[in-house]
């Protein structure tokens, strides 16, 4: 076969292995449960690398452990500061540095956890009496510091350098940081009391100057994340509409938009977006009563606007049933869900499998590739 011939089979088939894997959202997910010690069944993991890698917390009691799972499930727990009674980890890096809070007798610190584990409390102002960390990227740490009852937003480019952003009165008296992203910073500014009614979402540039984004109608709304491109996902609060929820997503230049929902859902929200702008959160349907109990369902939005029940996509032989997302990165997804045997509510780590048409397009694609070398070699 000729030479040109050759070339356009192997990219035929290149293409079609291509076209196979795309779309919105991965063919399919397989499921690892996140280990927990013997007895504890409640774990969350809000962080999460590309490479699977993932930290949250797990409840014993009335105790919490900061912990890291690889991708296969294992659990390492982490090392607390001397004196801390409990410990919570809220984000990781790329590199698996964890960041998070330690409790010492009812003060909050927030706390770094390096690739290791050795775990450093993060420098804060002298006049703040709490301090949390929520979010890092590429080692720049973001989280809240509380000063004279009102809490800002501080940013860490070391455990000991860090910088409070400012706040102007008619953005509100207060707010949180929920992500970073290329240096800009999402939160929920609220009224000094920290009510649900006042809470508008709000972007700091990385020069640090905020902005408010539009709630439209709704009375209050919430920042979740943000991703490279300036997009930013969150949760609307319709006080009109008995407090309603709604997923919503407002893009670089502060246009708001609605995000689908399925049939009969009567609340819809963002827990993590991803950089190409798909995002995992949650529905409900039912008004909790005997004949329509409540139910939440692990949800995608892609960056088209689809949506899918993350339960329709995974590939397992037991009855799994996700309840709420919690964070997506590349291949991998961590959600909540319910033991198809134990019954309980626990913390998985869904990873991405290749279609199988695609993948055998691909390999039919390397086999000829290889025998044509073969032959060239003759």
């Amino acid at each position: 076969m000729r030479r040109s011939t050759w070339n356009a089979v192997l990219i035929a088939l290149g293409v079609l292995g291509i076209r196979a894997h795309a779309g919105p959202f991965a063919p399919g997910y397989s499921i690892t449960p996140l280990q927990v010690p013997d007895g504890t069944a409640n774990a969350t993991a809000p962080g999460l690398t590309s490479k699977g890698v993932s930290a949250g917390t797990i409840y014993i009691g009335n105790t919490t452990v900061a912990s890291r799972w690889d991708s296969s499930g294992h659990r390492t727990a982490l090392i607390a500061p001397s004196g801390a009674t409990s410990t919570e980890a809220t984000a990781i890096d790329e590199d698996g540095t964890v960041v998070g809070v330690a409790t010492f007798d009812g003060n909050i610190r927030a706390v770094r956890w390096s690739p290791s584990g050795v775990p450093t409390l993060l420098a804060m102002p002298d006049n703040a009496n709490y301090s949390s960390a929520t979010q890092i990227e590429n080692g720049v740490m973001i989280g809240n510091v509380r000063i004279n009852n009102l809490f800002r937003i501080i940013r860490w480019d070391s455990p000991s350098s860090y910088t409070v952003l400012p706040l102007s009165s008619d953005l509100g008296a207060q707010v949180n940081a929920l992500d970073i992203s290329n240096g800009k910073i999402c939160g929920t500014a609220t009224d000094a009391f920290g009510s649900s009614g006042s809470a508008r979402p709000i972007v700091y540039d990385d020069m640090g100057v905020a902005r408010a984004l539009s709630v439209g109608t709704a009375g209050a709304g919430h920042v979740r994340s943000i991703n490279s491109s300036g997009v930013v996902a969150g949760t609307l609060q319709d006080f009109n509409h008995g407090a309603r929820l709604s997923a919503v997503r407002w893009d670089a230049n502060g246009d708001l938009q609605y995000l689908n929902e399925p049939d009969g859902a009567n609340n819809s929200s963002i827990s993590q977006m991803e950089s190409n702008g798909i995002s995992v959160g949650q529905v409900t349907f039912g008004d909790g009563s005997v004949s329509s109990p409540f139910v939440s369902r692990a949800t995608l939005w892609s960056n088209e606007g689809d949506v899918a029940f993350v339960d329709d996509l995974l590939v397992s032989a037991d009855p799994w049933r996700s309840t709420s997302g919690e964070s997506i990165n590349g291949d991998f997804i961590t959600v909540r869900a319910i033991d198809p045997f134990s019954k309980a509510e626990v913390a998985v780590l869904l990873t991405a499998v290749p279609e199988p048409s695609g993948s055998l397009y691909l390999a039919a694609s390397a086999i000829l590739l290889i025998r044509r070398n073969r032959r060239a070699g003759r």
